[in-house]
């Protein structure tokens, strides 16, 4: 077999992780790291070209579910960006780009997310608290908290 030599830079976390696992196998680092990059590079396409068909058919968020689910899938918010999981397992596979969709188009055409509005709502509710804070800072009349001494008694 032809072999090349390659220097990677790793996350000192994933370095540490290949080497426990290195050890615990008994084998090398290169070979554990060979492996897994084989797996992935070898690995099916988990994300079905099929589903734009799904995505383009659905009236709602729920028949969108419901339609991913049939076939393995489901979307996930994850910090503000759509993600296809698998079904029932839960594991990550890719954004709505990937997919060839506009996260923009569907809440259009849906609404919000389920839980988006729910997580809208309190980060608007929160930044008015700090920005209340704020402006009661300036003008330096933040309630002051009651003293343990002024309770006593």
């Amino acid at each position: 077999m032809d072999e090349v030599v390659v220097t990677v830079r790793l996350p000192r976390a994933l370095w540490d992780a290949s080497r426990r696992l290195a050890d615990h196998r008994g084998e090398s680092v290169d070979a554990v790291m060979q492996r897994a990059l084989e797996l992935v590079l070898h690995a099916p396409t988990a994300v079905p070209p099929a589903l734009s068909s799904e995505f383009e058919s659905a009236r709602s968020w729920q028949e969108l579910q419901g339609r991913l689910m049939v076939k393995g899938f489901v979307l996930r918010d994850d910090a503000g960006t759509l993600v296809l999981l698998s079904h029932p397992e839960k594991l990550p596979l890719c954004d709505l780009a990937a997919l060839g969709q506009d996260d923009r188009a569907l809440t259009q055409r849906f609404g919000l997310f389920p839980g988006r509005a729910h997580r809208q709502l309190a980060e608007r509710l929160m930044a008015k608290r700090v920005d209340r804070a704020a402006r009661l800072a300036e003008w330096d009349v933040l309630p002051s908290r009651p003293r343990a001494s002024d309770q006593a008694g």
